[in-house]
């Protein structure tokens, strides 16, 4: 036959009363500060958000669209897309499209990115 479990809870003493407050409000603090880098976090992609918008409406408002630069890769022809920024960072140098058509083996590597169009 079954045996009937010993339901009843055992009371907590001072002493682990004290330490299980201390561990709630340190994981409490930890809660806070991760509460706040979000909020940080939140507010900095708010920023973003609104100066990619701004530079949108510049864009569309005032300056022409530069069209990207071409080049070849053997018998296929390929362009910046006019979209693409006019300078990207590769590997941790800035490059303008101008240098990065310049630079065979560079060209390679990026041909297929999404900032690169095939042209026929």
């Amino acid at each position: 036959m079954s045996t009937k479990k010993d339901t009843e809870a055992t009371p907590l003493t001072e002493e682990q009363l004290s330490q299980k407050e201390a561990e709630l409000n340190e994981r409490e603090d930890q809660l806070n500060a991760r509460e706040e880098g979000l909020n940080q976090k939140e507010t900095d992609l708010a920023e973003l958000e609104n100066s990619l918008l701004n530079a949108e409406t510049e864009t569309e408002e005032g300056s022409e669209i530069v069209p990207g630069e071409e080049f070849k890769i053997g018998k296929d022809k390929y362009k910046f897309k006019d979209s693409a920024p006019r300078t990207l960072n590769l590997g941790g140098s800035k490059l303008s499209q101008e240098e990065i058509v310049k630079d065979k083996d560079l060209l390679q590597k990026i041909v297929k990115t999404s900032h690169i169009e095939k042209i026929k």
